[in-house]
C-alpha cells in the first residue's frame, strides 16, 4: 500500500514523512536455544516457521526542506493537489 504522508515542522525546517503498517514476524520451532550448537539427530529436526505478530505504524522521512521559512514557522497545510504546501510565519505566507 501506498501509506499516508505527514508534514511536520519545527523551527525553520518543514519534513515530509511517509506513514505504512508494518507486521513483524517472528521464527517459531527452533529446534535449539540460540547460541548454542544443534544436538538433535536428524529425525529430530523441524523446520521452523516464520508468523506474523503485531501491526506498527512506521515512519519513514522523505524529505527534508530546511530553511523553509526565515522566522520560525507558526504554521503548515498541504494543498488540495497533494504536492505544494503552505508555509506561514511571523511575517509572510510561502507556497
Amino acid at each position: 500500500s501506498m501509506g499516508q504522508y505527514m508534514l511536520t515542522a519545527n523551527d525553520k525546517t518543514v519534513k515530509l514523512w511517509r506513514c505504512h503498517t508494518q507486521v513483524e514476524r517472528s521464527v517459531i520451532n527452533l529446534n535449539f536455544p540460540a547460541g548454542n550448537p544443534p544436538t538433535a539427530s536428524i529425525k529430530e529436526v523441524k523446520t521452523p516457521r516464520v508468523v506474523p505478530g503485531e501491526a506498527h505504524v512506521v515512519p519513514r522521512l522523505c524529505t527534508a526542506f530546511r530553511n523553509a521559512s526565515t522566522y520560525h514557522i507558526n504554521g503548515v497545510n498541504p494543498l488540495y493537489d497533494q504536492e505544494n504546501f503552505i508555509v506561514s510565519d511571523d511575517l509572510c505566507v510561502n507556497l
